[in-house]
């Protein structure tokens, strides 16, 4: 995705650090790691399944 993204001109990040703060306390010593980071606005969590099920929505 990260490829045609770039291919595509779109400025894009993969596994972004994002330090975790709860009142002004670092929660997590690695924090979070966004998958996608898509012009510095977006965030983007992929996930994956071996097989789609009923619980998951398709449309």
């Amino acid at each position: 995705m990260v490829i045609e993204l770039e291919h595509m001109g779109v400025r894009v990040q993969s596994e972004v650090a994002l330090p975790i703060f709860y009142r002004g306390q670092k929660v997590h010593q690695e924090g979070f790691r966004i998958d996608l980071m898509v012009k510095d606005t977006i965030i983007v969590e992929l996930k994956s399944v071996e097989k789609v099920q009923e619980v998951h929505p398709v449309k």
